[in-house]
């Protein structure tokens, strides 16, 4: 989505910065994806794997999984990923919510990378030995058991400020890092949390002038079932 302009000025009354109107965006929201402690592990596991496709690994490992609970920023992760891989102009299969889908469905995706030595990304919640609904199929549990795994843990309170901060300001919203961090306490640790303040506060802004501490005030009021 392309960067939308906003226009800024120092308030009448208290010298607050003013957010005038903002247009609804007209595509999807797409945050950006940034760097903390609860995902730099897993992160650097994904790169190593990524790296060892561009040096022509002579048995590189096809299959990646990718776990950890929801709103821990796993399909912005694969989708990051898989871009990388496609710049090197290999195909990369990708599977969300495995954990979710059905085994044998899960199972044949898992031979076709095999079968044609393409990538595969696979992304799911709690233990990857159990990810596929239906009839328990033996040897993909097994295989499952075998995969490299990169964890993604619960985004962190500085995480999801950085990510809050980015966010807003990717929309045309110059939010202060203090303002943001204040946010942030009260966010469930979700990404999930961070797009709904963001959504909101264009949804505000499409209609309302307010200062900036202003509109996350009411972004977060409107947002209770995403507060700690």
């Amino acid at each position: 989505m392309g960067r939308m302009s906003a226009h800024n000025h120092k308030g009448e009354k208290g010298g607050g910065i003013v957010q005038r109107h903002l247009p609804l965006p007209t595509a999807k929201l797409v945050i950006p994806y940034c760097e903390g402690a609860s995902n730099q592990h897993a992160l650097q596991i994904l790169q190593g794997w990524v790296r060892q496709f561009d040096e022509d690994a002579a048995a590189p490992s096809l299959v990646m999984g990718v776990t950890g609970p929801k709103g821990s920023g796993k399909t912005r992760l694969l989708q990051e990923t898989k871009a990388q891989l496609e710049a090197q102009s290999r195909r990369c299969l990708v599977m969300d919510d495995a954990h979710d889908q059905d085994a044998t469905t899960l199972f044949n995706l898992y031979n076709e990378a095999i079968l044609h030595e393409r990538p595969l990304l696979l992304a799911g919640e709690g233990r990857i030995e159990n990810w596929g609904k239906g009839e328990a199929l033996p040897d993909l549990i097994s295989r499952l058991s075998a995969l490299p795994i990169a964890y993604l843990e619960a985004p962190d309170e500085a995480l999801l400020a950085k990510t809050l901060f980015n966010g807003l300001s990717q929309v045309g919203i110059h939010a202060t890092a203090v303002q943001t961090e204040e946010v942030a306490k009260h966010l469930q640790r979700r990404f999930g949390a961070v797009e709904a303040i963001i959504n909101t506060s264009l949804k505000i802004l499409s209609t309302d002038t307010l200062s900036v501490k202003a509109l996350l005030l009411a972004s977060m009021k409107e947002n209770q079932d995403h507060m700690l």
